[in-house]
């Protein structure tokens, strides 16, 4: 049986379908191969309507190896913040800073632990907070493009609600360099958090323009 999901999980693969093929590595017991297409393909799973597969995901992947590679555990913490679970992403968050401390792997997972704990402190309403990790984070090291507009998206988000309207429309622009590296997500994400601005300001009258130009 293990053998025939995982022939499905590679034609799956190979023709682009790859909630698919998570599903049959899942069902396969390949962890590895799952995670690893988790790994890299979350972020456009959830802003493609794919909610219920990432909390599918969530509930059938064992976890049978303790401690993890601390990026798999930096993973769990991304996929529990998508489901709006802050209690969960958060000790995932401190696991994943444990394991990655326990194998020197600190520094270079630094930034990224940082923009989990900040979006774990927007999720549980800490504003405030939120912004203060902002302001410790190292864009530099950030990585992937959708981190950087992700993390500028909560930023301005936390600056709109607080009535800072200044400094959130400075830090919807500072998007502008990272958009073009991420195409169809940028097209979700920078309308959705104009709009949140415009909202915030009470400028009704231009939500209609909220397209997604910065």
């Amino acid at each position: 049986v293990a053998a025939t999901h995982r022939a499905v999980a590679h034609w799956r693969e190979q023709h682009g379908d790859v909630e698919g093929a998570i599903d049959s590595w899942i069902a396969a017991g390949d962890e590895e191969a799952a995670w690893a297409l988790i790994s890299a393909h979350h972020v456009t799973t959830f802003f493609a309507g794919g909610r219920d597969a990432i909390a599918r995901w969530v509930e059938q992947m064992p976890i049978t190896s303790t401690p993890m590679d601390p990026r798999q555990a930096a993973d769990r913490a991304a996929l529990m913040l998508m489901l709006g679970r802050a209690d969960e992403a958060s000790r995932w968050t401190d696991q994943a800073t444990e394991w990655a401390a326990t194998e020197g792997r600190a520094e270079e997972l630094a930034a990224h632990l940082t923009y989990l704990r900040a979006q774990v402190r927007f999720l549980c309403g800490d504003l405030e907070g939120c912004l203060d990790l902002h302001r410790d984070l190292d864009r530099d090291q950030v990585g992937r493009p959708y981190v950087h507009l992700s993390a500028s998206a909560i930023e301005v988000d936390s600056l709109a609600q607080l009535g800072r309207f200044e400094e959130a429309r400075r830090a919807f622009l500072s998007m502008a360099p990272w958009a073009p590296f991420e195409g169809g997500l940028a097209q979700v994400i920078v309308p959705g958090v104009h709009a949140s601005l415009l909202l915030c300001e009470g400028r009704l009258e231009r939500l209609p323009m909220a397209g997604g130009a910065i």
